[in-house]
């Protein structure tokens, strides 16, 4: 996609992000600003995105975790296009609802 479009993969095999070991999600956390920097610095630029899909609902084409750092230019890189929807105060609340008790089982 762009010059230095970098893929970072943690050695532990899974399928999503949610399969990772928190000590494998703290690994990438490490060293992703590393080698975000390096890949920046390879394009010349200093903007980039960093993706990362689960499922293939998602966009997942390889089911194993991986997350591509992707410099940008007005040049290259990723060209998204966001759709983004209103949330409202009750579907808003819901969701907190959820994740909250969710995070709370773990």
């Amino acid at each position: 996609m762009a010059p230095g479009h970098t893929l970072v993969i943690p050695k532990e095999v899974q399928a999503t992000i949610m399969d990772l070991s928190e000590e494998s999600a703290a690994g990438i956390g490490r060293v992703l600003p590393r080698i975000t920097r390096a890949a920046c610095a390879a394009a010349g630029v200093q903007e980039c995105n960093i993706i990362q899909n689960n499922g293939a609902g998602a966009g997942q084409e390889v089911m194993h975790v991986h997350f591509h750092v992707i410099p940008k230019s007005s040049e290259f890189g990723l060209r998204k296009q966001w759709t983004p929807r209103p949330l409202h105060e009750p579907e808003a609340e819901e969701i907190l609802r959820i994740m909250q008790a969710s995070v709370g089982q773990e």
